[in-house]
C-alpha cells in the first residue's frame, strides 16, 4: 500500500470561490517514508485575480506579489498534478490512498479546481486516512487527553512532536508534520 499525503493552503475556507494557492503532494511508502513529491505554488489562468481573505493570508502568510511570479497557472499545476497521479499510482493499477488532516478540506480544494473526481478517481482509492477522526477515537479511548484540540499544531504538542512554527501553516510543512502526527498516533 502507497499512500498520497497532501495539504493545501487556500485564500479561504470555500473551494468554490476562494484560490488555492499551495499544494503539497506526497507519495509515502507502507512505512510511511517520503518516496516521491510534487510541490506546487498555483496562480489563477490568464491573470484572473486571486481571491482571497485576509485573515487566510494572515495564516499561510503568503506574500501574493511573490507568490504570482514563482507560481504555476492552475491548467499547468493541474497538468503537472495529472502526470505526478499516473507515475505514482503506475497508471492507476496501484492506487494511492489519500492521507491528511481533514482531508476533506484539501480534497474539495482539488477536485473544485485542479482534478476532475472522475479523474482524481483514476489514481486515488476512495478509502481515506484522517487524522482528525483518528484523533478524536484516541480521545475516547483515553489515549490523547480529551481536552486535546483537533488542530494539527496542538494535536502534534500532545503527542510530543517537535513544532517547527516556520513550517506551520505551508502545504509541505502541515502534510509532513501530519505524517509525524500519523506515526505517533500509530505507536499509542
Amino acid at each position: 500500500m502507497r499512500y498520497l499525503a497532501a495539504d493545501s493552503e487556500t485564500g479561504g475556507l470555500d473551494q468554490n470561490t476562494h484560490s488555492i494557492l499551495t499544494l503539497y503532494l506526497a507519495v509515502l511508502d507502507e512505512k510511511f517514508n517520503v518516496v516521491s513529491e510534487l510541490d506546487l505554488k498555483i496562480k489563477p489562468d490568464d491573470g484572473a485575480p486571486y481571491i482571497v481573505t485576509g485573515e487566510a493570508l494572515a495564516i499561510n502568510r503568503i506574500d501574493l506579489a511573490k507568490h504570482d511570479k514563482e507560481a504555476s497557472t492552475v491548467t499547468d499545476a493541474a497538468t503537472k498534478i495529472y502526470y505526478f497521479l499516473k507515475k505514482e499510482s503506475s497508471e492507476g493499477t496501484d492506487k494511492l490512498m489519500f492521507l491528511g488532516h481533514n482531508v476533506s478540506f484539501d480534497e474539495g480544494f482539488i477536485l473544485s479546481q485542479l482534478i476532475k473526481k472522475k479523474v482524481w478517481n483514476l489514481f486515488v482509492s476512495y478509502h481515506k486516512v484522517d487524522t482528525v477522526p483518528v484523533a478524536q477515537f484516541l480521545k475516547l479511548q483515553g489515549k490523547i487527553p480529551k481536552q486535546t484540540p483537533l488542530n494539527l499544531e496542538k494535536l502534534a504538542v500532545a503527542l510530543g512532536i517537535r513544532v517547527n512554527r516556520e513550517n506551520l501553516h505551508t502545504a509541505r510543512g502541515d502534510t509532513l508534520l501530519c505524517v509525524e502526527v500519523l506515526k505517533a498516533m500509530l505507536s499509542l
